[in-house]
């Protein structure tokens, strides 16, 4: 069979979608082949000024390349700025979607951070990489604000500028209160430039950040709500009291919500079964939030359920939520204590317990109807703080994470006269569940009990705890420099402690030094160097680091468990793959309020520019400039005053300067990106205090509750007042009411999740695949297309522009199939446009580097 192949199909072809320009008076690589006469593409362009238009796609031979070219797209580039080429759509073209393709030649190195409120701009310059103080950066938008329609023509606004300090980072803030429509998201897009130097000598950059809905920037977010009730119990047919709030979530900052945004209604919704109960109106206070009541159903499931102003199933936990069911409030207390020894295998752990009745009198005659046991791992470091500065042996197995529970003991019968009893609890393992090597060299065992009268729910005890050992003695072992490079001389101190965390004198400590070749699978350790330490006593040991790579040091001493230290040094050398990507590591985070956090960088290049960033639900905190000095810096990064919990550190590197270039293309200048977490020590004191007249009342006696405001300024307060025997009883659902709990704002609802600031520059420019979009199909003859039922699976081909040749084998079932010639309108969408293929009636053929080759005219 002979398959003669036709003309190129109408198309524009770019090596890249964003391609980023050199020199911006050379030849634009896009190209358009058989382009329809009359079709035109839209520009965008922003340089020292910006403007829109439309030009023609030139049409030209047969299957010959027809550069591309523009005179407002020439003069934005000229002053290093940045052009958007889209291909709109049309009713011709198959449904496709408009197009675009984007071009910039920026003169400056850009590098931005859009945040919640406010974007950071890393301005350098293109040929040494340095800083460029003093330079100023706009942050402009363009879009359409409410229900208008988009406007045609390309007019981006400034909304705030800044000037780059001494490091070439400027930090634009937005004006206060500036958000976005929600339904405009879509319809507004963001841009920084820069511009650095005057008159001739001005250099210009363009970065687009893309599209508004993308971004955390200006983005309204949505409303939250959340709320308490006067119990966290309730049974079918009780009355619910209830507080609710509803308030803005501005990037993980709560906010007063816009008037429009309030529910007129609120709804009781079933958490469990993923509906709605029942829906009332409701008109919000003039704190923007809710009280009343709403009796519950009188065959109302049991389960959780919550009062919300949202309707969505997936938003039911956000609001107030409680549980609904047959209980008994349970007026049995149980305590448990023992002594924080150090227990080994086989040892006995001992155990008090201790119940009684919230109304009064011992638990007597009680029985213990449970008995609950785990170790995990504990850290030595954590068990004695004051050694810890050291490296201990490594305590944290698979199983001594998820925790290592001992053998069943069958419980005592029951408390005695004065609600008291002791249990003894083996400290044995299962031999086949559990090997010896499995347990931790240290950690914390806990035991729960439970108490139960006959017929009744239990109460459980809380967890007595003490250590666990599977040795007398640990060494550890700690370094200066805290973090090794190539260059300086390593000190090290080494000390010998007992299981009780106390030092023990006199001991000699040998560190063997080995060098582990290689990242995959188990390491070549090297043996390059030992040293013989004193205890207690920071003295030399050096070694070579010559190569790039990991190093461990190991201390031992006598039957003692040994500590093992490793890390990784850069010494100059070509690094293994594997070792390129950096690592940010907290050292130490900050010990109080105010203090600085403590952070080690590790990477492969000494003197690279990095920006440390420090923010929290898409806003930042803090920022800090500086270089690297070894292949492991540590860094003091400070800390605004009255910031506390979780916070989120990145660590954005600069590569440096390559002096290659390939034709026009610019070299990019990549970024790369280390982030970690942190916590911030929070204030003790709580906002508010609160204080009952008297210590002790007998049922039916008044007393007054004393409630004082200890913040600076007004605050709400709900007060529920429930005895003790509830409160046992209600349990975790009390962590609905709990603002640092797990249900805070709704159980799907992740502090920071969807507003983290989001990183911009030229690094991925020229990447990707070649952008290739069809046009208008020219007019002529139908296709020729091979029909699905008679293409072999063993048969391919590989078409080439002019005559190929075609080989089927036919075999069995393919006997008697044939060719079909079928107008392009009855293909189905799945197939697009096909001709010539790869594989008999599959799309897509064409010889490398080319045109593709699609719509065969004859088949003989």
């Amino acid at each position: 069979m002979w398959v003669e192949t036709g003309d190129h199909p109408p198309a524009l072809r770019a090596p890249s979608s964003s391609l980023l320009l050199a020199d911006p008076a050379a030849p634009l690589p896009i190209a358009a082949t058989n382009a329809p006469p009359g079709r035109t593409l839209e520009v965008a362009a922003l340089g020292r000024s910006h403007g829109s238009a439309a030009i023609p796609v030139p049409d030209g031979s047969s299957n010959v390349d027809m550069p591309l070219d523009d005179r407002q797209t020439r003069r934005a580039l000229r002053d290093g700025g940045w052009v958007r080429w889209t291909v709109p759509a049309t009713g011709t073209d198959w449904g496709r979607r408009a197009q675009s393709l984007q071009i910039a030649a920026p003169q400056l190195d850009v590098i931005a951070i859009a945040a919640a409120d406010e974007v950071l701009v890393w301005i350098n310059d293109l040929e040494t990489g340095d800083g460029v103080p003093g330079a100023n950066a706009e942050l402009m938008r363009h879009g359409v604000d409410g229900d208008a329609t988009d406007a045609a023509d390309f007019a981006p606004v400034t909304v705030a500028t800044a000037r780059s300090d001494a490091d070439g980072i400027a930090r634009i803030k937005l004006p206060d209160g500036y958000l976005l429509d929600r339904q405009a998201l879509a319809r507004n897009e963001w841009f920084v430039r820069a511009e650095a130097g005057r008159g001739r000598n001005v250099r210009r950059a363009v970065l687009p950040l893309g599209s508004a809905n993308r971004l955390v920037l200006a983005n309204p977010g949505r409303d939250r709500a959340w709320g308490v009730t006067d119990r966290p119990l309730y049974r079918a047919g009780d009355t619910v009291r209830f507080r609710l709030w509803q308030r803005a979530d501005r990037a993980g900052q709560l906010e007063m919500p816009r008037s429009p945004d309030l529910s007129d209604s609120l709804h009781l919704m079933s958490v469990d079964e993923d509906k709605l109960i029942r829906s009332w109106p409701a008109s919000p206070d003039a704190s923007d939030g809710w009280i009343g009541e709403v009796v519950l159903p009188l065959h109302a499931n049991d389960g959780a359920y919550c009062v919300t102003p949202f309707e969505e199933p997936y938003r039911s936990e956000e609001g107030a939520c409680f549980f609904v069911g047959t209980y008994r409030a349970q007026d049995l207390w149980a305590e448990a204590s023992a002594h924080d020894g150090v227990l080994r295998e086989d040892d006995i752990f001992k155990v008090e317990i201790s119940g009684g009745y919230y109304s009064g009198g011992p638990a007597a005659g009680v029985g213990l109807r449970n008995i609950t046991t785990m170790l995990t791992g504990l850290p030595l470091s954590r068990a004695y703080p004051e050694f810890a500065a050291f490296t201990f042996v490594d305590v944290m197995s698979e199983q001594a994470r998820g925790g290592i529970p001992l053998r069943p003991v069958v419980p005592p019968e029951s408390t005695d006269a004065d609600g008291h009893l002791e249990i003894e609890v083996p400290v044995t393992f299962n031999a086949e569940a559990i090997q010896p090597d499995q347990l931790p060299a240290f950690g914390q065992l806990q035991v729960a009990a439970e108490l139960a009268l006959d017929s009744r729910e239990g109460t459980v005890t809380n967890a007595a705890a003490a250590r666990f050992t599977r040795h007398d003695a640990f060494v550890g072992l700690r370094v200066e420099p805290r973090w090794l490079d190539a260059q300086t001389p390593v000190r090290a101190e080494a000390v010998v402690i007992d299981a009780d965390g106390t030092a023990v004198p006199g001991q000699v400590i040998d560190v063997e030094v080995d060098f582990l070749a290689g990242f995959q699978g188990e390491p070549q350790p090297q043996r390059i160097g030992a040293c013989q330490l004193r205890g207690g006593v920071m003295q030399a040991c050096d070694f070579p680091r010559t190569r790039s790579g990991r190093y461990r040091l190991t201390a031992r001493s006598g039957d003692a468990a040994p500590a093992a230290l490793v890390q990784y040094v850069w010494s100059g050398d070509r690094a293994p793959p594997a070792a390129l990507a950096p690592i940010l590591e907290v050292a130490q985070p900050p010990a109080e309020l105010g203090a600085p956090v403590k952070v080690v960088l590790r990477q492969v290049e000494v003197g690279r520019p990095v920006l440390f960033v420090i923010f929290r639900n898409g806003r930042v905190l803090a920022h800090m400039h500086a270089r690297t000095r070894s292949s492991a810096g540590l860094f003091d990064l400070p800390l605004p005053a009255g910031i506390d919990g979780d916070v989120e550190l990145a660590a954005y590197l600069r590569s440096p300067p390559d002096a290659s270039s390939d034709g026009h293309l610019s070299p990019p200048r990549a970024v790369e990106t280390a982030t970690t977490t942190f916590e911030v020590p929070a204030t003790n004191q709580a906002p508010v205090a609160i204080a009952f007249e008297h210590a002790q009342v007998e049922p039916g006696e008044r007393t007054s509750l004393t409630v004082h405001n200890l913040s600076d300024g007004p605050r709400s307060i709900t007060v529920s007042v429930m005895g003790d025997a509830l409160r046992a009883l209600a349990g975790d659902y009390l962590e609905y009411s709990d603002p640092h709990g797990p249900f805070w704002l709704g159980k799907f609802y992740w502090r920071g999740a969807g507003s983290t600031p989001s990183l911009h520059d030229f690094g991925a420019w020229n990447s990707g695949p070649e952008w290739t979009v069809r046009l208008d199909p020219l007019p002529g003859e139908p296709p020729v297309i091979f029909d699905d039922a008679a293409a072999p699976p063993a048969a391919r081909a590989t078409c080439r522009h002019g005559v190929g040749r075609l080989r089927i084998a036919r075999a069995g079932p393919h006997r008697g199939h044939r060719l079909s010639d079928q107008p392009r309108r009855h293909l189905p969408r799945r197939e697009g446009k096909a001709g010539c293929t790869d594989r008999v009636g599959r799309n897509g053929c064409g010889r490398p580097g080319g045109p593709t080759g699609e719509g065969s005219r004859r088949v003989r």
